[in-house]
């Protein structure tokens, strides 16, 4: 009871590490008629190519490489509407494997399917009460807008040149925030130990 080992068990992997395609991607796409295509790229020079076929279904092409091996991907995902209580409609889309609508889909193991699909979970759920990872993704995200090197701690950023103003004093003070947020939750969990 208790030994070695015993309180390690297989990281679940979580949305965060894996690449979605939400429908905010495709509502543009949506709007344009048959047969338009884009396509959207994402930092590890990943890209898929998106064509419209028509207004129920969009066709997803794509390659996917895993254990060195490149897979290439070419099918449909369907898109679903619903009516909207002030006129409109809301477009969703349709997981290819259970047929649910979702807003989004993640792409694991080489397809494109919804979270409970893949068995995803979410990154904050993966954390039992150390706010210290939260703290330093959302510092991370704030610093990737300000063009800031994710290393290095600074208290003033430069802004960033087409930067509104207010926008850049909007990103320093939630950054600021964050910064203090995790200092103290640091100093409080080390005064814990230190005080027994």
């Amino acid at each position: 009871m208790g030994g070695i080992g015993s309180g390690i068990r297989d990281r679940k992997t979580s949305t965060g590490d894996c690449i979605s395609l939400d429908i905010k991607d495709i509502r543009k796409l949506l709007k344009y008629p048959y047969n338009t295509g884009a396509s959207i790229s994402w930092g590890d020079k990943s890209s898929i190519s998106l064509k419209k076929e028509n207004d129920n279904y969009i066709r997803l092409n794509y390659s996917y490489t895993a254990n060195g091996e490149k897979s290439d991907y070419d099918y449909s995902i369907g898109i679903n509407y619903t009516n909207c209580n002030y006129g409109g409609q809301r477009a969703w889309i349709i997981c290819p494997h259970c047929h649910e609508r979702v807003t989004r889909l993640w792409l694991k193991r080489g397809m494109f399917y919804c979270r409970s699909c893949h068995n995803l979970n979410y990154f904050s759920s993966r954390i039992s009460g150390d706010f210290t990872e939260i703290y330093n993704r959302k510092i991370t995200k704030l610093q990737k807008k300000l063009k800031v090197e994710r290393d290095v701690m600074q208290w003033y950023a430069p802004k960033p040149k087409g930067m509104h103003y207010k926008t850049y004093n909007n990103l320093m003070n939630e950054l600021h925030n964050f910064q203090e947020l995790k200092d103290n939750y640091f100093i409080s969990k080390a005064s814990k130990f230190l005080c027994r």
